[in-house]
């Protein structure tokens, strides 16, 4: 997870925005269809995947996708943004992690460097079907994952080479997490890296086009904003490490934030939430409030309405030692209008996921 974070704070996925200098012309945007190839390994993380160590993971993706390559999607960032859909198959090297089947979308900026030669960054999202969750009589040492049904992120970096007009070969390394934000125990995730090589194929063109220096004035002009929100956890089931079972969580928070860059924001905050728990088991939990509030900070990518957000925080109520006095937080929200915000958050404590909560925001 620690791996995860740096690598979520580090990589501008970038997309159309409504802040380009130019108009985005999507008339010449070209379209591809590739076929990726993947080798890896398993990251024992942690002691409690211990059994999965030496796990090498292979398979394949085909992915369908867009080349944003006019002026106005060139202004975002500088980059040369690539955004579609991808189906991948994974076998994880062992019977006790079995196979996956993974959708997910995906952007991936493009970074020229000549005539043929790019670099790239890509992010996706999605659900992935693995096929051997844990089960405490046929599976018991899958401390992995424990349902079928599980959300995926992927993130990596590579080189791209356009071999001709119409084909771009690509070599790059790649981080894949599997996990169901402790929806479900045991949850330890499914992390693993991979080298990837692939080929893309563009029925008009692959070119990147040199365009001309950017103007950089505009952010500079706006005012920092601020949200607030509220933020709700359905039932889960029961934590074994936690020793109890979360009915519900619901909660209030509040968010300043400043553009700085053409996709990049600041962001301090402070939330406040209240656990309702039961079958509790954990003395802690039953002696200490449930009432949680807490103080973060972090940044954002601006991706056109989509908000992609990473933040480090501390709590400053009481509470039991399972839940350490420093989270993280990942987000993604979607603005449906000047003022109205709808998203998800995952909440994690050191290398275990707390909580997916859901929020509402609204933009003052």
């Amino acid at each position: 997870m620690k791996k995860l974070a740096f690598l979520l704070v580090i990589i501008p996925f970038v997309t159309n925005a409504q802040n380009s200098l130019l108009p985005i012309n999507k008339t010449n945007w070209q379209q591809s269809i590739g076929i990726i190839g993947y080798t890896g390994n398993v990251v024992v993380h942690t002691q409690s995947v211990k059994s999965v160590e030496g796990a090498k993971p292979s398979g394949f993706s085909i992915d369908f996708a867009k080349l944003m390559n006019d002026e106005g999607s060139y202004q975002l960032s500088s980059a040369y943004p690539q955004k579609g859909f991808s189906f991948s198959y994974f076998n994880y090297g062992t019977k006790i992690l079995g196979e996956g089947y993974i959708a997910s979308y995906f952007i991936q900026p493009n970074y020229r460097i000549n005539n043929r030669l790019h670099v790239q960054l890509k992010g996706a999202v999605g659900l992935g079907y693995l096929t051997n969750p844990f089960d405490s009589i046929n599976n018991p040492t899958n401390k992995n994952y424990s349902q079928y049904v599980t959300p995926y992120l992927q993130l990596g970096i590579g080189l791209g080479y356009r071999l001709s007009q119409h084909f771009t070969v690509s070599l790059a390394t790649n981080f894949h997490h599997l996990s169901n934000g402790s929806n479900h125990q045991p949850n330890s995730g499914l992390n693993y890296t991979t080298t990837a090589l692939s080929i893309n194929y563009f029925p008009n063109t692959n070119e990147l086009k040199k365009y001309g220096t950017i103007p950089r004035v505009f952010y500079r002009k706006l005012k920092p904003t601020l949200d607030i929100g509220l933020l709700y956890v359905p039932e889960q089931g029961y934590n074994y490490k936690l020793q109890a079972e979360r009915q519900y969580t619901f909660g209030l928070f509040a968010q300043l934030t400043k553009q700085i860059g053409r996709t990049s924001a600041l962001s301090i905050g402070a939330e406040a939430y209240h656990n309702e728990f039961e079958n509790i088991t954990n003395a802690e939990i039953k002696t200490n409030p449930y009432l949680f509030a807490g103080i973060y900070g972090g940044h954002e990518f601006i991706i056109g309405k989509i908000i992609f957000s990473q933040q480090i925080g501390f709590y400053i109520t009481p509470h039991s030692s399972y839940f350490s006095d420093s989270f993280k937080r990942f987000g993604l929200r979607y603005k449906m209008s000047k003022h109205f915000q709808v998203g998800f958050n995952l909440k994690v404590h050191d290398d275990e996921a707390d909580f997916i909560d859901y929020r509402i925001i609204y933009r003052l």
